[in-house]
């Protein structure tokens, strides 16, 4: 999947990535086994991804802890709690998301039947038609949605994996209609809002757009071994600050600034963030996107070279 030049070798072996192959989470792709390969919509008309078994098992470990992040923290790294709403105002799709991840975490089998439904029933309702809704409201929908994916695609459950596969259409056009609404893909370069409202709201459409086509494009690789969203992710960016995303306060983020580097990621380049950076200053999507762009091995070696000792698994 060479979201760069030489990310992901394209002679990698399609067989590197076959779900009845792979030891992680063995629940999860046992229930792809019996997939063939089949044809995916590709509106970018753009090189097929793949990748290597590492990065697969790294990348949808993490995104899987979203959903705890999300109940612990009341946020996660891409749900801000000042994006779309006055704190501590949580708007009811979020709501409803964050009741889903908290029954979710408290799965066993005397409940999961039950579990199962009440996330369908959310589900539902999210999916239910409006006559429109404002882009905050778009946000908070298609972050709802996000999260519900996570929880249903990458469970295992055959059942909810399927209800999810049904969603995935809703989650295309939610995320595509998201950025022709906003611009999300047009990146603001050295530009960065002198309002802290503003930037977490563009900062959390960015990061939004960029989970869900990663959500998108795991599935894909897991279901058929490669995606087609290779050029759909490398055209955001985000900051990958963990000082300016975690600053409760404006005055907090303002004080960040001025104290630390920005490390902007432009369209995926992470040359600043691997020659000035540590990771002890990169946020869980960061590491998420290094790691999708650089591999494990690479990533750890960076983080060896600048002093680290707590590697990646």
């Amino acid at each position: 999947m060479p979201l760069v030049p030489g990310v992901f070798p394209p002679n990698l072996s399609m067989n590197m990535v076959e779900a009845g192959n792979l030891t992680i989470d063995d629940n999860l792709f046992a229930a792809f086994n019996n997939y063939a390969m089949s044809s995916r919509r590709d509106p970018y008309d753009c090189e097929l991804g793949v990748m290597d078994r590492s990065r697969i098992r790294f990348l949808i470990r993490q995104m899987k802890t979203y959903p705890t992040l999300l109940v612990q923290n009341g946020k996660a790294p891409f749900i801000h709690p000042q994006a779309s709403h006055p704190w501590p105002l949580i708007p009811p799709p979020l709501q409803d998301a964050i009741a889903a991840s908290a029954l979710y975490l408290s799965k066993n089998e005397k409940n999961e039947t039950i579990m199962w439904d009440i996330v369908s029933a959310k589900v539902a309702v999210l999916m239910e038609a409006r006559a429109s809704w404002s882009v905050a409201e778009h946000l908070t929908c298609l972050q709802a949605l996000v999260i519900y994916q996570i929880i249903r695609l990458f469970d295992g459950d055959i059942r909810a994996r399927a209800d999810a596969e049904t969603s995935e259409n809703t989650l295309v056009d939610w995320t595509d209609r998201l950025v022709a609404r906003t611009g999300a893909n047009i990146s603001p370069g050295t530009v960065v809002s002198n309002s802290w409202e503003n930037w977490v709201f563009e900062e959390a459409v960015s990061r939004t757009v960029i989970v869900s086509r990663m959500v998108q494009a795991m599935f894909m690789i897991v279901k058929q071994g490669f995606c087609t969203l290779v050029e759909a992710v490398t055209e955001m960016s985000f900051t990958a600050q963990k000082a300016l995303w975690y600053a409760p306060t404006a005055v907090h983020w303002q004080q960040a600034c001025k104290q630390n580097k920005r490390f902007y990621l432009h369209k995926m380049d992470f040359t600043e963030l691997m020659a000035e950076g540590d990771l002890s200053e990169v946020d869980e999507l960061g590491v998420l996107m290094l790691v999708c762009y650089k591999g494990v091995d690479d990533v750890n070696e960076w983080i060896v070279r600048k002093g680290g000792t707590v590697l990646l698994e």
